[in-house]
């Protein structure tokens, strides 16, 4: 798994702007299986003061664009086998936020 933030690779407590470009890339050694279910892939985001944790949805389909609260994904392809996710948030409270991803490969690893 690989997380990038405006295109860079960030630390906990690192400064990120409103209104960054998140890219989560999840590549699977298997050749045979591609990774293209989106129930397999939990990401979730906690907000400044706040004991809660929400739950980010996927678009319906690769490609259908039309919320930016919604997690933009695209499948692998094979041989490679990299499944990309995107997302655009809208940061607009100052604090520290949170970030959680969890994801299995289609076999459930």
């Amino acid at each position: 798994m690989d997380v990038t933030f405006d295109g860079l690779h960030i630390l906990n407590g690192d400064i990120v702007s409103a209104k960054p470009g998140i890219l989560i890339q999840l590549r699977d050694e298997n050749k045979f299986i591609a990774l293209n279910d989106t129930a397999n892939y939990r990401v979730r985001i906690r907000y400044p003061n706040s004991t809660s944790i929400k739950y980010l949805h996927f678009e319906t389909a690769p490609g259908v664009y039309g919320n930016s609260e919604l997690l933009k994904w695209s499948p692998a392809v094979l041989p490679k086998n990299s499944f990309k996710i995107e997302y655009f948030p809208h940061l607009l409270e100052d604090g520290i936020y949170e970030l959680f991803i969890s994801a299995a490969d289609e076999s459930g690893n």
